[in-house]
């Protein structure tokens, strides 16, 4: 599968603060919070074919780390004044959230700066399914991981997500 085929994952799309988002992805990949203090960021980094790293198609104003070494630049996925995120995702899948501030560049990477979400691509805390997250203050876009434990997450899987923002 080529580049073009792995970045494109089109939904339909619904006026401000709602609706279907669209989004890329990266099979063996995750996203994540990086960095430390006041220079945290989210990374997308290569790894293991239990995971897929989601990411933005539209360029923002700072772009998300890339630790994969591909040479390729990613983004945030973008709200549009969201407040909420539900992710429909299938019953063994988890899926983790981490919220930036596209418009404040965090470090030396020009990376957007991380505002908050889960801990990390496989948050213990976070259940397996479906889940909704409240966007935090502060974030106006997103990435997040797909984790399959003891599997590996394909095409089929991800084009079976869907996120839809209120």
């Amino acid at each position: 599968m080529n580049w073009k085929q792995l970045l494109k994952l089109k939904a339909a799309g619904a006026g401000k603060g709602g609706g279907a988002i669209e989004f890329g992805y990266m099979l063996s990949a995750f996203t994540n919070g990086s960095g430390s203090g006041t220079a945290k960021h989210v990374a997308i980094s290569g790894g293991q074919g239990a995971y897929a790293g989601g990411f933005g198609t539209k360029a923002t104003d700072n772009i998300v780390r890339n630790a994969t070494e591909d040479g390729k630049t990613y983004y945030p996925i973008l709200l549009k004044g969201a407040s909420k995120l539900a992710f429909d995702v299938p019953a063994d899948v988890k899926v983790t959230v981490f919220f930036v501030d596209s418009k404040t560049k965090a470090d030396t990477y020009n990376a957007a700066k991380w505002i908050g979400g889960d801990s990390s691509a496989y948050d213990s805390s976070v259940d397996n399914g479906p889940r909704e997250v409240t966007v935090p203050e502060g974030a106006d876009a997103f990435t997040f991981s797909i984790y399959y434990k003891s599997h590996t997450v394909t095409d089929e899987i991800m084009q079976s997500v869907k996120i839809t923002a209120s």
